[in-house]
């Protein structure tokens, strides 16, 4: 328990919460940009294209992989459980819309939601595992 590092893991959330939140927002300015939107309609038909789904799981993969590695370095120690851990708030937000709908159902893309976020973390943290070995060993 000792490699735990709260404020590595609050400072790694943020930047998962904020990074992936700046880049949905600048895929939205591009899609607005290149599809030519003229009213929220055409926003809302985009926004379930696969495309669009796509390209919103890759900025929030890099968001969350980029805040593993934030969380581990913050850290200093235990790098894979920090970053990991940093994922903790998209996962809370992401069981919050589950319980919300669920009415609906638990799809493959939820269950890809739950589990891809701490893989992502901890691949971040790896990251940084990996670059402090290479200085050390």
């Amino acid at each position: 328990m000792s490699s735990i590092s709260i404020k590595g893991i609050l400072i790694g959330a943020a930047v998962d919460f904020a990074g992936g939140t700046f880049l949905g927002i600048l895929l939205l300015i591009a899609i607005v940009a290149s599809q030519g939107v003229e009213a929220i309609d055409d926003l809302e038909r985009i926004a379930e294209t696969e495309t669009y789904w796509a390209a919103g799981l890759v900025l929030a993969g890099i968001a969350s992989i980029i805040a593993g590695y934030v969380a581990a370095r913050v850290a200093g120690r235990g790098e894979l459980i920090n970053g990991t851990l940093s994922s903790f708030l998209s996962v809370a937000i992401v069981l919050c819309f589950l319980i919300a709908s669920w009415s609906e159902g638990l799809g493959a893309s939820d269950l890809f939601d739950l589990v891809s976020a701490p893989v992502l973390g901890l691949f971040g943290g790896f990251l940084r595992s990996w670059q402090t070995r290479g200085r050390h060993g």
